[in-house]
Parts: C-alpha cells; sequence; structure tokens
C-alpha cells in the first residue's frame, strides 16, 4: 500500500451543519490510489481527531474514547480513487490559533491535514468528553 497517497484534506469554505444544529465544516479523506486501502478503526471510527498549535506545541483538542471490547477494533477499507467526507464541528472561543487533523492510519503511519485558522477556548485541552456506558454494547470506559 502507498500510504503516502492517503490524504486528508480540510476545507473550511465547504460549510455544513454538524448534527444538524451546529456550524460545520468538511473534512475529507482521499486515496488518490489504484488499492484499496485499510485504515484502523473502533467501532467504525477512524482515528482522526483535531489538534491545535498552542503554547509551541501541538495538542489535542479532541478525545477519542477507548473501548475494552475486544470486536471494536478492526479495520475500515476505503475504495480506489474514492474519498470520505465528513462534518468537522467549528469551535468558538476567545483564542485565535491553527488546527490540523491527525489521522493514525495503523501502528506506523500517521498523516496530517492542511492547517487551517479558528478558535477555541483553553478548557477544551487535555479535556475528555464524557460518557457513561448504558449496556455492553456500549462499552466506552474512561
Amino acid at each position: 500500500n502507498d500510504q503516502n497517497q492517503l490524504k486528508v484534506i480540510v476545507r473550511t469554505d465547504h460549510f455544513d451543519n454538524f448534527q444538524g444544529e451546529y456550524a460545520g465544516f468538511k473534512v475529507y479523506v482521499i486515496n488518490n490510489t489504484d488499492e484499496v486501502l485499510a485504515l484502523e478503526a473502533q467501532d467504525s471510527r477512524l482515528y482522526l481527531k483535531r489538534q491545535v498549535f498552542y503554547d509551541g506545541q501541538w495538542q489535542d483538542v479532541e478525545y477519542l474514547p477507548g473501548s475494552w471490547c475486544g470486536n471494536s477494533y478492526h479495520r475500515v477499507y476505503i475504495k480506489p480513487m474514492a474519498y470520505w467526507d465528513f462534518t468537522a464541528p467549528c469551535f468558538k472561543g476567545p483564542i485565535k490559533a491553527k488546527f490540523r487533523f491527525e489521522l493514525q492510519v495503523d501502528d506506523f503511519t500517521t498523516i496530517y491535514s492542511n492547517e487551517f485558522e479558528g478558535r477555541f477556548n483553553k478548557k477544551q485541552l487535555g479535556k475528555e468528553q464524557g460518557h457513561r456506558p448504558t449496556s455492553i454494547m456500549d462499552p466506552y470506559n474512561n
């Protein structure tokens, strides 16, 4: 697999609604190869998260929950010359900064999107979003 031809492109000028009520923009995961590419996933979620350049370093501002359920971990496949698009919510806050998305492809490969401008709140750094498991089919427990 030629992982160098897998791209993450952020288009803040491609507007969309996130969860039907929040302003958002598009993030594209593009396979520019002639091969099917396998991506690590957890419950069909890619390891794709937003980062901010703050205090001289890239820091996570989104949190990916872990699962104790072994069946949660698998691969998803993106066809040749195809793309997936996702809607990311626009952040609000007093601090203007540079952002990017990080995609962990597998244990050895991480790729980064183009950088883009935005705003955030310092409380977003290092804070896990809340989740309480409701059943064995909802296994996040951290």
